[in-house]
């Protein structure tokens, strides 16, 4: 039935169809500097620490796959500095990482240039 793909728990309602995960409004540990968190269509900048350092890591542990993942230019900005992938970390606290709540991880583009989120 159509109830099978929608449950309640507390404070949460869950939707299991289409892109109702995808929304990084929504998703845990957002670096909410002054511009907001969200940086595009299942782009956000994280504090991934407690998840690995990783945007795989990060979007693994919120139930989403990861799609690609880059390092801020500035701190607290989505102003892209450089290309991480899903696997690459640095010794900050943060990152934009973009996760899906379908589909495999892509590893990241070869074929990337810095741009604004």
């Amino acid at each position: 039935t159509a109830d099978d793909d929608f449950f309640t728990d507390n404070d949460y309602s869950f939707s299991f169809g289409g892109d109702a995960l995808c929304d990084p409004s929504s998703w845990p540990d957002l670096d909410w500097y002054d511009g907001g968190g969200v940086c595009g269509a299942c782009k956000a900048l994280v504090n991934w620490e407690m998840y690995g350092s990783t945007c795989g890591g990060y979007c693994s542990g919120i139930g989403l796959t990861c799609i690609d993942g880059w390092e801020e230019f500035s701190d607290d900005s989505c102003t892209v500095d450089y290309h991480l992938g899903c696997d690459g970390s640095v010794s900050t606290s943060d990152a934009i990482c973009e996760c899906s709540s379908s589909g495999s991880s892509s590893g990241g583009s070869d074929d990337f240039s810095p741009e604004t989120c």
